[in-house]
């Protein structure tokens, strides 16, 4: 297994790239004939004091011209693990179109952003500055970013790919909204650390119809499935995604429960899909759950993670360590798992072409991810 692939594709082989977890996950996506987009950003660690993104290295090793050659970078949600970084990569992508939920074009949302902005309390928590200094950034330059919701055409390319946003609806844009509201901090009141809005029912789910009844790919992103919203209004009322099925699934929300959707199985993928997923381990337990593999290997045999996550077992410290530990008043952290790349490509138009699946450093088949 390789620490990381270094060749890129020809001009007609379209190249689906999952990285993560670093702190965060990106998918790095060659639409043909040079041509690249960026969803999400994974910052891999510190560059002279700001986050380095993984895409940003990926794309600077396989000789990409960053300014030129990048189209459009993506950004599904605000939370910080998809978001990280995501200023370095609009900084250096300078002819890209920057895209967005359409949430965080509202007054209310850019006023929560404004307020945290300066004064995150959380050393990590960089979410609302990542956002603002984007936008700074596209003012210095004279654009705006595109907003995006239910139905909404991302871009085309002249080899006839199209991208679509399938979410969020405008009922769940005014839903998100009203929940962010509860976290505004009054006149006076002391900041605390920002909680997350769950369940997260505004993230951008992206179908990339490869065009000329090629194949589809369907990005997840964190979407949440809630009675009669997220998956469900995307099946019933999505015009962008009727009748059409995609064999590559980045599943949603690491994998986890409240991102699954049996009908998204049935309705939107071709049997036996490539499901693929990046997890996450910064909360109290890890995703997926074993549980959660166990459901997503019985719909298909072609799933893979960017990176494994290990045993549940728990080793224990010393004792002489825990005890400086206490008096110290330090924190023991779990070690967070190795970044992983996991790479699919395949030849556009070519009904004999199939996905080749390769896997660079820690990632793995979801089978191993816990060995």
């Amino acid at each position: 297994m390789n620490v990381a692939p270094s060749d890129a594709p020809a001009a007609d082989v379209v190249e689906v790239s999952l990285i993560g977890p670093g702190y965060g996950e990106s998918v790095i996506i060659h639409l043909g004939d040079g041509e690249w987009v960026i969803v999400d950003s994974c910052a891999t660690g510190n560059f002279q004091g700001f986050p380095r993104s993984a895409a940003l290295a990926y794309l600077n090793r396989i000789k990409v011209n960053l300014a030129d050659k990048v189209s459009c970078v993506l950004a599904t949600h605000w939370h910080n693990d998809h978001i990280s970084g995501l200023s370095e990569v609009v900084d250096f992508c300078e002819s890209a179109t920057f895209c967005c939920a359409a949430a965080f074009s509202k007054k209310e949302f850019l006023g929560f952003a404004s307020c945290y902005a300066q004064a995150d309390p959380a050393p990590n928590a960089r979410s609302t500055r990542e956002i603002v200094e984007v936008l700074e950034l596209l003012a210095e330059r004279g654009t705006e970013p595109k907003f995006l919701k239910s139905d909404t055409q991302v871009m085309s390319t002249k080899r006839g790919v199209e991208i679509f946003a399938l979410s969020p609806s405008d009922n769940r844009v005014a839903h998100f909204l009203s929940l962010l509201a509860t976290n505004m901090p009054t006149l006076g009141e002391t900041k605390t650390k920002i909680r997350d809005i769950k369940p997260n029912e505004a993230s951008v789910v992206l179908l990339i119809d490869l065009g000329n009844g090629d194949d589809k790919i369907l990005l997840g992103a964190d979407l949440e499935e809630t009675t009669g919203h997220g998956w469900t209004s995307i099946i019933n009322n999505s015009v962008a995604v009727k009748g059409k099925k995609s064999s590559v699934y980045k599943v949603a929300h690491h994998g986890s429960r409240t991102g699954d959707c049996p009908d998204v199985w049935d309705k939107l993928l071709v049997p036996k899909p490539f499901a693929i997923l990046a997890p996450f381990s910064k909360g109290r337990s890890s995703l997926p759950t074993e549980e959660d593999v166990k459901r997503i290997l019985k719909q298909t045999p072609n799933a893979y993670s960017s990176a494994r996550l290990g045993s549940r077992r728990t080793k224990r410290h010393d004792a002489s360590v825990e005890r400086e530990a206490r008096d110290g008043k330090w924190n023991l952290r779990r070690a967070l798992p190795k970044q992983g790349h996991l790479r699919m490509r395949r030849r556009f138009g070519d009904p004999r072409s199939r996905w080749s699946v390769n896997l660079y450093g820690n990632a793995a088949p979801l089978k191993n991810i816990r060995s």
